[in-house]
């Protein structure tokens, strides 16, 4: 018992959060306050651009490559692309992800599992961009995919599900 009490101790759990939490909390501050807020005025101007715009993202096209009698198998690499349209938004101010779970008859969170696509391409004439992405599921057993965009960099409660 002795020796594992040093890994519980107080000063390591607040040496953790400061890392953790605190800190970044410290630079984020640092920055909005800078340059007579500058920083802020910036944030609030993509808060409001990505909440007035949201409802205008929409799924041009998805491609999935590599199920076979639409299953998902062990190992092999799915392959998913998509385009989207997201008028007066840049590719830049979104994320989108591959939410992929294994469906079992537990609460447990380790089933769901989220991958973030890559851009593969942008027109801003058009406001539409390319995304792609390769993953394995590395079990076996029934399975859920589905895709999502999320606002990037900002702390929204947006979430828009294909």
């Amino acid at each position: 018992m002795a020796s594992i009490i040093p890994q519980f101790s107080a000063n390591r759990m607040v040496e953790e959060y400061k890392k953790r939490f605190y800190q970044k909390a410290i630079e984020d501050a640092r920055y909005l306050n800078s340059e007579d807020f500058s920083g802020l005025y910036q944030l609030l101007e993509a808060k409001n651009r990505i909440s007035e715009n949201w409802e205008s993202i929409s799924y041009v096209d998805v491609n999935m490559d590599g199920f076979q009698d639409e299953r998902i198998t062990i190992g092999q690499p799915i392959i998913i692309n998509i385009e989207l349209s997201h008028p007066n938004l840049l590719a830049n101010d979104i994320n989108v992800q591959v939410a992929l779970t294994k469906f079992m008859k537990t609460d447990d969170e380790d089933n769901f599992r989220v991958f973030a696509m890559n851009p593969t391409e942008e027109d801003k004439i058009t406001s539409t961009s390319s995304w792609q992405i390769e993953i394995a599921s590395d079990q076996a057993g029934p399975h859920g995919l589905g895709i999502r965009v999320v606002p990037k960099n900002y702390s929204h409660n947006l979430v828009k599900w294909l």
